[in-house]
């Protein structure tokens, strides 16, 4: 299913005809620890990224 996306993704976004707009995070608690592997595989297969924010923090959140 990853490669799929991941394809699709890029199938997309290589055309000239269309344009593909992705706001792709995944918000973790400031601290978490991040599996390395996790975040590779997001960000290879799905272009993403994965963000730090202080849920407990209103100003921040």
């Amino acid at each position: 299913m990853r490669g799929e996306v991941r394809n699709l993704i890029l199938n997309l976004t290589s055309s000239r005809n269309f344009t593909l707009d992705i706001a792709n995070a995944i918000w973790v608690r400031e601290g978490a620890k991040q599996e390395k592997e996790y975040v590779e595989t997001i960000r290879k297969y799905y272009r993403g990224e994965i963000r730090e924010i202080d849920f407990l923090n209103r100003a921040s959140s």
